[in-house]
């Protein structure tokens, strides 16, 4: 493969081998694993041959990508404290693994939209940037170029894991860039609300509007995190407040699980491999907190540390019988999941689904359990 390919998600078809008892080396399988078709046949997308490109930098200057771009990102004014998160054998993590505000995310946005030019200075190749931000290889839509997505033909795109886009439109000198996490969910409404904006943009400036303002600031400053739709209460929540249900096998495995009430919140206690956890949670809001599960990846992907990630818990009455938690983890890693409990007379039916990359396995599936007291 050349780098070529690599920029434009055009390698063999390769997969991380997501075993957890095999060790763990993403750039050293990249060039080991069979290929199934030559390079630059297809787009195939490729989140090691990003990793890849980034470790290609280190072996020429010796340096992780972003020291490199160090310089550039200095005259940006981009955080110095901007980071990426470690792949297991010390490699950035450059196809998912990159942490920077939205603030930082919209300069490297406004550098691309400007064909790599930072008010008059040439920062990247303009010849390069026209190549990478056009029509390289097909992709069943608009097309790829270098690392980025055609957006038809006004213009092109970032895309980073979950709601991470910056739009890019140089024909009407506009960039529109959102934060987020989606993973799990459809993206349609970031494209919705872009795509108004969009056909909104006028020519010329538009008189001031103090009302317009005042309405914008308003929604921005009361701003949050998704909270589970439904009701807050339900007649079962006295029924089953400090009542235990032991589970059957299951894949989370749960030994048993027990609910308390307190208002407007409430705690999901159980028992899983690790022992005694709990969970609090609002009922028609967010409560802020620490996830229980000890173990997960910081520093390197796949590699257990012993932080446990900041997260958000919300509740809600679907039906009379079914309680729905919503969980956001919002740390150095971003994922989310959802727990459904159906209680059908003296019993409790679970399903459990979760969205996130190398964590939160321990609650995904089925589960069955009985009333014990």
């Amino acid at each position: 493969a050349k780098i070529r390919d690599l920029l434009m998600m055009a390698t063999m078809n390769f997969m991380i081998d997501r075993d957890e008892d095999k060790e763990q080396r993403w750039i050293e399988d990249f060039f080991t694993r069979e290929a199934n078709h030559m390079p630059g046949a297809f787009l195939d997308y490729n989140t090691s041959g990003s990793n890849t490109c980034a470790a290609l930098v280190k072996r020429v200057t010796g340096k992780d990508f972003l020291e490199y771009m160090r310089p550039e990102l200095d005259i940006m004014g981009i955080d110095p404290d901007i980071d990426c998160v470690k792949t297991p054998e010390g490699e950035d993590w450059s196809g998912s693994g990159v942490r920077a505000t939205l603030k930082d995310f919209a300069k490297f946005g406004y550098l691309s939209l400007k064909r790599g030019n930072w008010f008059g200075q040439q920062l990247i190749s303009e010849e390069y940037m026209k190549e990478a931000t056009s029509f390289q290889i097909y992709n069943g839509a608009d097309g790829y170029g270098y690392q980025f997505w055609m957006d038809g033909d006004k213009g092109f795109r970032l895309w980073g894991m979950g709601g991470q886009y910056a739009f890019c439109y140089p024909e009407k000198d506009l960039l529109i860039v959102t934060l987020g996490d989606t993973q799990g969910e459809s993206d349609d409404i970031i494209h919705f609300a872009k795509d108004d904006l969009l056909d909104s943009v006028c020519d010329e400036a538009l008189p001031a509007d103090a009302d317009a303002k005042n309405e914008l600031d308003r929604i921005t400053q009361n701003l949050s995190i998704v909270v589970q739709k439904g009701k807050t209460e339900s007649p079962l929540s006295c029924e089953i407040c400090g009542k235990t249900y032991e589970l059957g096998k299951n894949p989370m495995k749960m030994k048993w699980i027990r609910f308390e009430f307190d208002g407007d919140t409430g705690k999901f206690i159980y028992e899983n491999a690790q022992g005694e956890k709990e969970i609090s949670f609002g009922l028609g809001k967010n409560v802020s907190g620490s996830f229980p599960q000890e173990g997960y990846p910081y520093s390197r992907a796949t590699e257990k540390s012993d932080r446990l990630y900041d997260c958000y818990h919300s509740a809600a009455w679907v039906e009379p019988h079914k309680l729905v938690i919503r969980g956001w983890l919002i740390d150095r890693f971003i994922g989310n999941w959802t727990a459904e409990f159906s209680f059908v007379e003296d019993t409790v039916n679970i399903h459990m689904s979760k969205t996130a990359e190398y964590f939160l396995d321990e609650y995904e599936g089925f589960a069955f359990g009985h009333l014990i007291g």
